[in-house]
């Protein structure tokens, strides 16, 4: 997760600086509604623009859509002692 408004360095030059090397999918938390905005961070890399404030399910929700992109769908199966293991498989 990228914020725009860093305190000491533009989000977006973390984006140009993480668009040159493979790693999990970012998304970009920004209080700007700016279309320019959201479509330099897309042009950038960032896998999805989601505008400040959000509830916390929102959050979770844009957090496991890109752990998804990244790992597969989960396939859960319950283990002895009533424990839940997850195993992610490619879609």
């Amino acid at each position: 997760m990228v914020d725009l408004n860093l305190p000491r360095i533009n989000g977006h030059t973390v984006l140009e600086f993480l668009k040159s090397r493979p790693g999990p999918p970012v998304v970009v938390f920004s209080v700007s509604a700016n279309p320019r905005d959201r479509k330099r961070a897309l042009d950038l890399g960032a896998r999805d623009y989601v505008v400040k404030p959000r509830t916390r399910d929102e959050l979770f929700a844009t957090v496991r859509k890109m752990v998804e992109l990244r790992f597969g769908r989960p396939r859960i199966r319950r283990q002895r002692h009533g424990l839940i293991r997850h195993r992610y498989i490619r879609s």
